[in-house]
Order: structure tokens, then C-alpha cells, then sequence
């Protein structure tokens, strides 16, 4: 019998791995959240964004190609 692992797949991010997740860099998070593109929320003081709002940015962004 195999064993599954339960894993967790996060929902916010702090502003580093949101970057990663966009592979952007950090400043680029803040600029996106002072254009209003995403929002920055935080939790315990702590800057994080969700990744909802990271891939809506990303669906909205027109098609390198063609």
C-alpha cells in the first residue's frame, strides 16, 4: 500500500516568493502594488499577496506572440 503525502499549497505568499512565483523581481511586486495591478495585504504585520490575485495579473497579460 502507498502512502499519499497531504500537502499544502499556499495562498498567500510573502512579497520574495510572490516575486519568484512571477519570476520578477522583488521591486517589481511593489510597483505592481502601487499601479493597482495587485494588491498587498497584511497578516501579523507581514506583507504577503495572494496567489488568486498573482494569477489573475497573470491571465490578464496579453499574449507575448501574435
Amino acid at each position: 500500500m502507498t502512502r499519499t503525502e497531504n500537502t499544502v499549497q499556499p495562498r498567500a505568499f510573502g512579497v520574495t516568493d510572490a516575486a519568484r512565483y512571477l519570476s520578477v523581481h522583488r521591486s517589481t511586486i511593489y510597483r505592481l502594488a502601487n499601479s493597482g495591478e495587485i494588491a498587498i495585504r497584511k497578516i501579523a504585520g507581514r506583507a504577503v499577496v495572494l496567489k488568486e490575485d498573482l494569477d489573475r495579473f497573470l491571465d490578464r497579460l496579453p499574449s507575448a506572440i501574435g
